[in-house]
């Protein structure tokens, strides 16, 4: 493996050493000016370039925890990655480019909400990103062989959908399957947990993580919620005559993105109405500010989250999930597919 290299910004939220670790490859770091400064740049030091020739290069670019400064920062680094110089050679010759976006808040824009709004004009994000990427693909076809997210919002963009916006094909991963194992190691006491998806968005994983817990417990039943938005951080859960399952009863709520906290907060002051006896928070996105309030709920004992964004707690409250193994196993996925099919 190689002949696998991960580049990745000096300032990246996204700890890639257990990805290092699983692809067996080597990581080099490019540097910028963070777009603070009237001269904004993206560099990559000269003896680190001559590292990437002839490799496939896995470029991670979260767009957490600014989006603005990330997406700028992904159109200067795709430019740096295939400039060419003034004798039309291009500056450095790698193999292949797959992009990894850890955080795809681009996908997060809420088509309800703008609709709610028409007297507001929004752009979107997804075409935007496409944009980028065309005059790339058309100028250097086969060398962006794919796009890795996790946890993308999929009831808005199927894969194909977002495949034919960005011209190259999408692979989403899934963190449910690594976040249920740690579940299970923290509730092997309990014999009905209860799965409550907090709006309509999560039903999908909620589904995915009662399959995946059906195979150790008889029953769990999955409490569908649904939320209204009114503003970042400002929305309503509705009631459900459910609630009263929950009493004495561990409840596990998983939302695929914590940003304010606020979908969650609501959710767990619904629940607690009916006396559960605890409640797992999980989820694949965890912002410092969601973190930050969940903590503060007397009544969660425990939040299960992934490594897309840095946690800076050392709460025992809250347990880590490195994706580095599955999202290496997507990068030798998507390696194999396009060597068949060259």
């Amino acid at each position: 493996m190689a002949d696998i290299i991960i580049l990745i910004n000096e300032n990246s939220e996204f700890n890639v050493t257990n990805l290092a670790s699983k692809l067996k490859s080597e990581i080099v770091e490019y540097f910028g000016s963070e777009f603070k400064t009237k001269d904004p740049v993206v560099y990559i030091e000269r003896d680190e370039v001559a590292r990437l020739k002839g490799k496939t290069i896995v470029y991670v670019q979260s767009l957490y925890p600014d989006t603005g400064s990330r997406i700028n920062d992904f159109n200067f680094t795709l430019d740096l990655l295939f400039g060419k110089d003034r004798k039309g050679k291009r500056k450095i010759e790698f193999k292949n480019l797959i992009i990894f976006f850890p955080v795809s808040t681009f996908l997060r824009s809420d088509a309800r909400f703008f609709d709610a709004q028409p007297d507001k004009l929004y752009a979107n994000a997804i075409n935007v990103f496409g944009k980028y990427l065309k005059p790339y693909l058309e100028a250097f076809p086969n060398k962006i062989i794919g796009i890795i997210t996790i946890d993308a919002h999929l009831h808005r963009y199927n894969l194909k959908q977002l495949s034919d916006a960005f011209g190259v094909s999408v692979y989403d991963i899934s963190a449910i399957p690594a976040l249920s194992e740690v579940l299970l190691d923290n509730i092997s006491d309990v014999s009905t947990p209860i799965l409550i998806a907090p709006d309509e968005e999560a039903e999908q994983w909620a589904k995915q993580m009662q399959e995946i817990l059906e195979k150790k417990f008889e029953q769990v039943n999955v409490i569908q919620l649904y939320k209204h938005r009114f503003g970042d951080g400002d929305v309503s859960i509705s009631q459900s005559e459910q609630f009263t399952h929950v009493t004495g009863k561990t409840v596990i709520i998983y939302d695929d993105m914590v940003g304010t906290g606020g979908t969650l907060i609501r959710t767990i002051e619904r629940v607690k109405e009916h006396d559960p006896h605890d409640i797992i928070i999980l989820t694949t996105h965890m912002y410092p500010m969601g973190m930050e309030r969940l903590l503060k709920q007397e009544i969660v004992s425990l939040i299960i989250t992934t490594n897309t964004i840095n946690q800076m707690t050392t709460s025992r409250k809250v347990k880590t999930v490195s994706l580095g193994r599955p999202v290496a196993e997507m990068v030798l996925k998507i390696i194999k597919e396009h060597s068949t099919n060259s």
